[in-house]
């Protein structure tokens, strides 16, 4: 696994969701980023870490323990 993108993809499970560092959505979520799927209260799409993080917060405080392994990554062009 030496794909750039990859890598930034398990950095993020690892980082953002297993040890809860909330720090590193800064660090490997862009400003522009859409969070597709994702919305506020008022329904708007998520967009940018700020936008992100009241979300990280509420799905942390509600599965404290939460921990994701990823067993096989596959790439198909621009998809992970």
């Amino acid at each position: 696994m030496t794909d750039p993108t990859v890598l930034l993809l398990h950095r993020w499970f690892e980082e953002v969701w297993n040890q809860g560092r909330e720090e590193a959505i800064d660090e490997m979520l862009a400003v522009d980023a859409v969070a597709h799927g994702l919305g506020d209260a008022a329904g708007q799409t998520l967009i940018g870490p700020e936008a992100f993080k009241p979300f990280f917060r509420r799905f942390r405080a509600a599965f404290p323990n939460l921990q994701i392994a990823i067993d096989e990554t596959i790439t198909e062009g621009d998809r992970i």
